[in-house]
């Protein structure tokens, strides 16, 4: 048997005589009774080597392709990311408000600050005829509130100028402002040329926002013929 060197095999260092030392043990062998010409012949040693490269190219490959997707090894945190901002959003004191519970508390504090309303009432002038009426207490809402509100109300006297005994009436503002009795704040007298078509019937009465416990009272110089139906609309404004 004969064995073949390979020239393009330098020796240099202990990688040479790691070889060298490969190579001693391999002709060893093959002089030896035990020598198996296919499994330690030097071309059995040089398939196997090539047999264990090509699987480590395989696994250095696999390895390579691997690395080349850092993504996969990254932690999904948006949802932690979005949690921890919605924490910081909501702030101390939270408990279990949601968006819809805020909008309808922002809502009920939006329609507190003003309300208004319009309706009619009748001017029974059989049950009234002369006498002064609290006409506020007809209004659909009452303006007797103990808390201030500012009060713009508008009275339409149309039908009571079209009354032909109509000549004139009393407007009267009042306060408990000592909590047990109506005093006046502000009185006026509606003549029927001041309501008259041409003159326009509205009457505008302002009350202050300084003012609670409201009342409002209408009183006739003389009794009308009859009924009449009295519009009105309330714009109050809260203060408190």
């Amino acid at each position: 048997m004969s064995i073949t060197f390979h020239p393009a095999i330098a020796m240099r260092g202990t990688d040479n005589a790691a070889l060298a030392s490969v190579l001693e043990d391999a002709m060893q062998k093959a002089t030896t009774p035990a020598y198996n010409q296919d499994t330690d012949s030097l071309e059995a040693l040089r398939e196997l080597l090539a047999t264990i490269a090509g699987y480590i190219d395989t696994e250095v490959a696999a390895i390579l392709a691997d690395l080349d997707n850092p993504d996969q090894y990254k932690a999904n945190v948006a949802a932690l990311a979005l949690e921890a901002t919605l924490t910081a959003i909501k702030g101390d004191g939270w408990t279990d408000e949601t968006l819809k519970a805020i909008k309808d508390a922002v809502d009920a504090i939006t329609g507190a600050v003003s309300t208004d309303w319009k309706g009619s009432f009748n001017w029974d002038t059989s049950a009234y005829t002369t006498v002064e009426q609290d006409i506020s207490a007809l209004f659909s809402t009452n303006l007797a509130l103990t808390t201030r509100r500012k009060y713009s109300v508008k009275l339409d006297l149309t039908n009571v100028e079209a009354d032909a005994s109509f000549i004139s009436l009393y407007l009267t503002v009042k306060e408990k402002t000592d909590g047990t009795n109506y005093r006046a704040i502000d009185r006026k007298t509606i003549l029927k040329d001041d309501i008259a078509a041409s003159a326009e019937p509205g009457i505008i009465i302002e009350i202050p926002a300084t003012s609670e416990n409201i009342q409002i009272t209408m009183q006739m110089f003389t009794s009308l013929a009859g009924d009449a139906t009295i519009y009105y609309a309330v714009v109050k404004e809260h203060l408190e």
